[in-house]
């Protein structure tokens, strides 16, 4: 996100009296005085502008009752403060020239002293007054009086949708109906002529009454889009319902293009802060789907008379916006119906992409749902919710996946190691086939070679029993002759008995 641009000054007086502003705001009176000092002799005429400022109540607390205020501003008469804000302050005025009251607006100076700023507030009010549309609260008149910035509009008889959701704090959507929001705006007098759109606001259910009222709120941003004006700061008291049952849309092009960086001035921002689009606190420029959001935002906290998004601490406020952290609607207004509720999220989705591109398209669903037809909204689906969880609560959800890991890859491991010892086990089983293989085939050949070296033994024992059988049959038979008995043939009979002695122990011998 780049740095904010630096102020662009028209004059060393508007720049002595941003500061004093900003000494104001941070250090109070004494902190001025320091600077009016420093200031007053080189600029005489700033004391009086700053005191002139002062005594308008643009300086002051929005919360804070301003009970004294100029009598005049210009040809206005100033009647009674009706409200305030961050961007400036409104009060009843007269216009003598004109012989009406209307609403006039006092526009805090600083904030159109970023670049270009002045310049398009001027463009846009001048724009601004040229509609003619219904549901816009026309501009009868701009200006600059004492170096303060006004503008004057129609002075609308009723009370805002910030009043109204005021008044209804601690109640619960399902016991109110269309007739509690006039009850709700301190409105309960109809006026003098017909109101038939009182009457029938009167008759709905409240989840109806909202869709009208956002309805009524869209037709006319469509309207000043086609015109190519952005609002810039939809929010409930920038809806007006009138006592005759009209709502109608002002303050156009008022917001600062530089509100998010000033995220730290929380008097001026609070107010605005919760119906901001992420894109623009995340320093992106403003568009219809902007617009979009902040209608949406605001449509959201009167079906549920509670915001999406409120913490008086505004950087943790800023970071849920920025994440879209907001519960489901039907889960806090189960009355809600669904097709409603998914044109109100989809309205105010944190992803600019996701919304509608215009408020043309929004009243195109919105008409949708009021007709019971379908919608082009839908809930976001699972994944996206869980994605989105996710970005909200990272710690929970590392949390989460290691318990899952736990309660399901546990098991799942388990599964692995078991798959993986079969598998070891069949490649044993099978090395244990082949080496039994082996074994099969070499028992085989020792069988064999045992059976052919059985064979050959017995064949050799075969002959030497014939050879013995043989030589004893000699001897035996030469024995028997009587001429081998003669005396003179003892060395012949006696080496003969020797030589068959010692070839039956070599035989002996070798069949062991």
């Amino acid at each position: 996100m780049s740095a904010p641009s630096s102020p662009s000054f028209a004059s060393d007086d508007e720049r002595a009296l941003a500061e004093l502003i900003e000494a104001w705001e941070s250090g109070g009176e004494s902190a001025v005085e320091v600077l009016l000092a420093a200031r007053e002799r080189e600029l005489p005429g700033l004391r009086a502008r700053f005191a002139a400022l002062r005594a308008t109540g643009l300086l002051d607390e929005p919360e804070r009752r301003i009970d004294s205020f100029p009598e005049r501003l210009g040809e206005f008469r100033l009647l009674a403060r009706l409200g305030g804000g961050g961007m400036g302050v409104v009060y009843r005025a007269r216009q003598e020239s004109l012989g009406r009251d209307v609403a006039l607006k006092l526009v805090r100076p600083d904030e159109l002293y970023f670049p270009g700023a002045r310049e398009r507030f001027e463009r846009e009010v001048r724009i601004t007054a040229a509609l003619s549309h219904p549901g816009i609260v026309p501009v009868y008149a701009h200006g600059d009086e004492q170096g303060i910035p006004f503008f004057a509009m129609e002075l609308v008889d009723g009370a805002s949708l910030e009043d109204v959701l005021q008044s209804l704090r601690g109640a619960h959507p399902s016991q109110l109906c269309g007739a509690d929001l006039f009850r709700a705006a301190a409105l309960r007098a109809p006026p003098a002529g017909p109101a038939p759109e009182r009457e029938r606001l009167a008759r709905l259910d409240w989840p109806r009454t909202v869709a009208e009222l956002g309805l009524a709120a869209a037709r006319a941003l469509a309207h000043a889009h086609e015109h190519g004006v952005l609002h810039r700061d939809v929010k409930p008291s920038n809806l007006l319902l009138a006592r005759d049952g009209r709502l109608l849309v002002a303050d156009f092009g008022l917001a600062s293009s530089s509100a998010a960086s000033k995220l730290t001035r929380t008097r001026s921002q609070m107010g605005s802060l919760p119906y901001l689009a992420p894109e623009l606190l995340a320093g992106g420029a403003a568009s219809p789907r902007s617009d979009v959001y902040g209608l949406c935002v605001t449509l959201y906290e009167l079906a549920a008379l509670r915001p999406p998004y409120w913490n008086t601490d505004t950087v943790v406020l800023r970071d849920a916006i920025l994440r879209g952290d907001a519960l489901p609607l039907r889960r806090l207004e189960a009355g809600v119906p669904a097709d409603l509720a998914a044109v109100i999220e989809l309205g105010m989705d944190a992803d600019p992409a996701r919304r509608y591109a215009s408020h043309a398209e929004l009243v195109a669903d919105l008409e949708n749902a009021l007709a019971h037809r379908p919608v082009r909204a839908r809930p976001a689906g699972p994944l996206l919710v869980a994605q989105r969880w996710v970005a909200r609560h990272p710690t929970r959800a590392v949390a989460l996946a290691a318990a899952a890991l736990v309660a399901l890859g546990a098991p799942s491991l388990v599964a692995w190691q078991q798959s993986r010892l079969r598998e070891r086990e069949r490649g044993l089983n099978e090395q244990l086939s082949g080496v039994n293989s082996e074994l099969t085939r070499v028992n085989g050949e020792l069988a064999r070679s045992l059976g052919a070296e059985q064979a050959s033994r017995a064949s050799a024992e075969r002959h030497f029993g014939e050879a013995r059988d043989a030589v004893m049959t000699l001897l035996t038979r030469v024995a028997g002759e009587p001429t081998f008995r003669e005396p003179a043939l003892e060395p012949l009979r006696r080496d003969l008995y020797e030589r068959a002695l010692e070839f039956q122990e070599r035989f002996l011998a070798e069949a062991e």
